[in-house]
Order: structure tokens, then sequence, then C-alpha cells
């Protein structure tokens, strides 16, 4: 393990990343990027106090949420019997201190990992960027389209986090830059929140960003009392969701984890006290699940799912036409409408 500090152009966003894993050129699976605070672990921030005290927790103290440790070992392993080995890069906006005691956490779950990017509070503190503490826009771009960089160029991408941030927002924005729907002034302009330096230092880095279509799914853990998922599915690609029962389902209907490997997830959850019979039903109306698969894990699991004939699903938000769900059509570089209809972020957020 390497940490690598950046060194692309006069400024770059203060970062460490660290990689374990080089991928082969010609790879072509999938991606897993995962946040930390509030989507793998609790984190509870209400103060400055509180964020300054979180170096000093043990990985003992950092508490997973119910089946967030199952999935990411079924996410390692895939949906074969054997493990696949997906590859799996972690981002956090803890400081690079922190990295040992994350560590820890991850090994008593049993999660194996190829890389984690944290944020280098030092130089943040130094350069009195207070503001970048909070704000996780810049600096999560940064971090996702550095390692983008480094991924092969066919390599789709499935990224989760939380709606305590602007997870949502930023997945969505880290999509369109990928696929070359945004780039410069646009991009520019979408970032008008960030400091000017961050900003223009964006726009340049994101130029070196071959264009394809990545990310095939964004899940975003709901963790505030008032989120709503209508308003967190800002496109066809996220996935709203309450525990990790219910992305789970969604994963193995993308054919990401097998069904024994969907099992084990329903007893993690299920022994961390989900209610199960709300889990799956929430998740037949979110369309993450289908009636038919609610209904068998219902039945392998001997779970009364009383209402699960008689009410309508709440249907997704739909697609452009002919477009799959999961993945979107391919931008068509010959037609500006075209393009602007296939952007996963809406135009609200893109200045």
């Amino acid at each position: 393990m390497r940490w690598f500090k950046q060194d692309r152009g006069e400024y770059s966003f203060p970062l460490r990343r660290s990689i374990d894993r080089v991928l082969p050129p010609d790879y072509s699976g999938p991606i897993y990027t995962w946040d930390i605070d509030n989507t793998y672990i609790r984190t509870e921030i209400r103060s400055v106090r509180a964020m300054l005290a979180i170096p000093f927790e043990l990985g003992v103290d950092k508490k997973p949420f119910p089946g967030a440790a199952a999935l990411l070992r079924e996410i390692r392993r895939g949906p074969g019997a054997d493990s696949r080995e997906t590859p799996l890069f972690f981002v956090s906006a803890s400081p690079v201190q922190l990295k040992k005691v994350l560590e820890s956490r991850m090994l008593l779950d049993g999660i194996q990992h190829d890389g984690i990017t944290l944020r280098d509070w030092g130089a943040l503190l130094r350069g009195g960027d207070f503001r970048k503490l909070k704000d996780p826009l810049a600096y999560k771009l940064s971090a996702l389209i550095l390692a983008r960089l480094d991924y092969p160029p066919r390599a789709k991408e499935i990224l989760f986090g939380d709606d305590t941030e602007r997870d949502a927002v930023i997945y969505s924005l880290y999509g369109d830059i990928v696929a070359g729907r945004l780039r410069g002034e646009p991009l520019g302009a979408a970032l008008h929140d960030a400091p000017k330096k961050d900003r223009d230092y964006l726009v340049k880095l994101a130029d070196g960003l071959s264009k394809t279509e990545a990310v095939e799914a964004i899940f975003i853990h709901q963790v505030r009392q008032d989120s709503h998922p209508d308003r967190l599915r800002l496109n066809p690609r996220v996935w709203p969701i309450q525990d990790y029962l219910q992305a789970a389902l969604r994963l193995h209907s993308m054919e990401q984890i097998g069904h024994e490997g969907l099992m084990r997830v329903v007893d993690a959850v299920s022994d961390d006290g989900v209610e199960l019979e709300r889990s799956l039903l929430d998740a037949r109306d979110r369309g993450l699940a289908s009636t038919d698969t609610v209904r068998l894990l219902g039945e392998q699991r001997r779970i009364s799912l009383s209402t699960a004939a008689g009410s309508d699903p709440v249907k997704a938000p739909e697609a452009d036409a002919g477009s799959d769900p999961v993945k979107a059509p391919e931008a068509d570089s010959d037609s500006s409408s075209s393009q602007e209809n296939q952007f996963l972020t809406p135009a609200s957020y893109r200045g």
C-alpha cells in the first residue's frame, strides 16, 4: 500500500489516496465505490467539536449499519460460488489519520478492499479552508475523477452514498462528467457553489477523462428522518434505500450477487433487528424488487406478507423511451437536444 498525493497541476484538492490493486487494462466488469460515514458506518456529527473528536475513536467504536458488512462481503464475492474479488474502493471525508481505525473496523467485519481515499484535514486547517470540512462536493468529485483516471476505460461503476450529504447530486454529476455530457464551462457553472480554484481544478481534471457510460447504479442510504425517496430519485439510476436488504434485492436483480448471497444478507439484517416484512414490501413498492421475488423470500423465511398482493407498487420515475432503468442509453454526440435529455443530473443542479 502506498499513499498517493496529487501533483496534477499547480493546485489539487487536499486528499490522500491509497491504492492496493491495479486492474488490468482490459477489465470491463463492475467497480464499487462506497462512502463510509452514514453509508457503511454510523456517524453522528452535530458540531465542529464532534467532528474533531472523530480521529480519536477506535475501530470497535465504529458501528456498521445492519446488513452493510454482509452486503459488502457479498459484493466482493460476486454472483458465483467462488469469489470473483470484485473491485471495491472506499471514499471517506474522514481525515487520513483515521485510516487504521477504519481498516480495523473492516477487518472486524471481514471486508476486503482495494483502496481508500481520505481528506487531508491538516492541509485544510492550515489553509483556513474550514468550509471544505463540511462541504463534500469538491472533495468527492476530485476523489471520483482521480480514481476514474486510473481505471480501465471499459470498467463500469456502482456507487453507494447517503442522504446526509449531497451524494445523490454528486454521483449524478460524476456520471454526467464521465459520460462527457458535462465538461468545460457547463461543468464550471454546475459547480457554482464550490470555490473558484476547486471549480477550475475539477474542470481541468475532467478534461483528461475518456467519455463512457460508466455509472450503472447509485444507491443512496436514507438516514435522515425528513428524507423522502422521491426527492432523492434524481434519475432512473438513483436507488434510495432504507436498509441494505433493499440494496441487496436490487443488486440481485442486476446479477451482481447470487441467491445464496442474497439470503445471507436477509439473515444478517434480520439478526440486526430490521423488520423484514416492512423492508420487503417497501422494496417492492420502490421498484427495487419484483412482487414474485418478495413473495419467494417471504415463503423461504416464513414471513407473513399480508399486503403483498393487495396494494399497487409505487412506480419508479420512467427513463427515456427505450432505455433500461439501470443502464442509460448511449449519448448521441450528434444531437444536443438528445444529449440534454440523457443528463443524469437535473437541470437545477447544472447551473
